[in-house]
């Protein structure tokens, strides 16, 4: 009887003989994970022993990987966006500072208030004379009737209040570097300027 109860305990030790001690410690299943001291897992019944002993699957046992995220193109585009955006914001301000802060160009002012800038031709300039018998309120005809030629338009746009401004200038008829600037408001003399000597 003896003989008996100490057949079970060799085949028992006699499995867990085939696997060195050294190797026994720190060893897992290639298939569940689980830590193995026998050849055969206690948790999935897999032969540890099918797999050559020195293989990287008894060292270490991976887990599988995820796949990569897509968060660096998400956060590209987001940017990418972001930065369009802000260009064409950057444009858009730039464009109205120009318009704002550039002279006005000059328009074409209505026939039937004042002759326009192409038929002016200063012929023969203002003098003196001329220039005294000019006043406030005076009609841009009025003006141009007493100087005898039609000035050359140097500016016009819209006042604060709303109204629309002309104003021509003239060269001085003796000195052609004395130059008369007239600036007129709902065709009435508003603003008389000399530079130079007349």
């Amino acid at each position: 009887m003896n003989e008996y109860m100490n057949e079970p305990q060799n085949e028992a030790q006699d499995a867990s003989f085939d696997i060195p001690p050294a190797q026994q410690e720190g060893r897992v299943c290639p298939y569940c994970g689980a830590p193995v001291r026998e050849r055969f897992c206690g948790l999935c019944g897999h032969d540890t022993m099918q797999d050559q002993p020195n293989s990287f699957v008894h060292e270490m046992h991976l887990p599988p990987q995820m796949p990569p995220r897509r968060r660096l193109h998400t956060g590209l585009i987001i940017s990418l966006t972001v930065l369009c955006v802000l260009s064409v914001f950057l444009f858009i301000l730039t464009v109205s500072q120009l318009r704002l802060f550039s002279p006005s160009s000059p328009s074409v002012p209505e026939e039937s208030q004042t002759p326009s800038a192409q038929q002016s031709q200063n012929v023969g300039g203002i003098s003196a004379e001329e220039y005294a018998k000019i006043k406030k309120g005076m009609s841009y005809a009025h003006v141009s009737a007493i100087i005898g030629d039609d000035g050359v338009l140097a500016d016009n746009g819209t006042t604060v209040q709303g109204e629309a401004y002309y104003t021509y200038g003239w060269y001085g008829e003796n000195n052609q570097s004395a130059e008369v600037y007239i600036t007129f408001v709902n065709d009435a003399v508003s603003e008389i300027t000399l530079n130079g000597e007349l």
